[in-house]
């Protein structure tokens, strides 16, 4: 039997349909300014047509994409909000033996 006989099979749906449910990622940032800039990889937004920023307090926000650069998977975004709080920078230079730091990798090909 050809697969075009098989329209009808659930299956066959299932595997050769076009897809009508659209393709969600999940990744992660920090805010970076009060005024809603945010930076994360750019391969989380990459080939994104729409993108919602959720915050730690469930507030949901269209995200805009400000800019990106694949060759140091970094992106900015930018949501329309106010008093947000952000990542605190700190001075490498002066850190101390067992103190927590949080520090952003890209990964070098």
């Amino acid at each position: 039997t050809s697969y075009a006989n098989q329209r009808g099979n659930t299956l066959y749906d299932y595997l050769f349909r076009e897809q009508q449910t659209p393709h969600m990622g999940v990744g992660s940032g920090v805010i970076i300014s009060t005024d809603g800039y945010i930076v994360t990889n750019n391969h989380v937004i990459d080939m994104s047509n729409e993108i919602e920023v959720v915050l730690n307090d469930k507030r949901s926000f269209p995200g805009k994409i400000i800019g990106k650069d694949p060759s140091t998977d970094l992106a900015l975004l930018k949501i329309e909000s106010e008093d947000l709080s952000v990542i605190p920078f700190g001075n490498s230079d002066e850190i101390k033996i067992g103190e927590w730091v949080l520090a952003l990798a890209i990964h070098l090909i």
